[in-house]
């Protein structure tokens, strides 16, 4: 069927207030007195990381339901022939399963992978991590040059 297409266009279009939200809190902000420079507020670089992490984690337990439900599918067929492409009663059944009981499960799994995968980012690229740092930090300019601030 078209399960993993139409899940992958609800989740899109759930995205939409995720990446509005976060291109509203970059305009939180002011240009210092006498500087053409953009400066984000503090309390708005906490909240785009937080935006960002929930934005994530919808994506993970996205992803979750679709394998519990891939997984529901095949186990409901071992040393069986598959059944008919038309009968949709073993992927109703899976669907059911991944969004009552082991829903719980599905959203604790992605929130715990969501927080892991904060933790290692910066860790596994050092770059990465300076480079946001000095985007949303202190030495960030969106207009004019760049200073370097130590």
């Amino acid at each position: 069927m078209a399960l993993s297409p139409a899940m992958l266009l609800i989740i899109l279009i759930a995205s939409i207030p995720f990446v509005t939200l976060i291109f509203h809190l970059l305009l939180m902000g002011y240009f210092p007195q006498g500087q053409s420079q953009w400066r984000i507020q503090e309390w708005a670089d906490w909240a785009i990381v937080g935006t960002t992490g929930v934005w994530l984690w919808s994506w993970g337990v996205a992803r979750g339901i679709l394998r519990t439900t891939c997984a529901g599918v095949i186990g409901a067929c071992p040393g069986q022939t598959p059944p008919p492409p038309m009968d949709t009663h073993v992927i109703h059944a899976a669907i059911l399963r991944a969004t009552y009981p082991s829903l719980g499960s599905i959203v604790l799994s992605a929130l715990i992978m969501a927080g892991i995968r904060a933790f290692i980012l910066p860790a596994r690229s050092p770059t990465l991590a300076s480079t946001a740092h000095d985007w949303c930090g202190r030495g960030s300019r969106l207009f004019g040059k760049r200073d370097h601030v130590v």
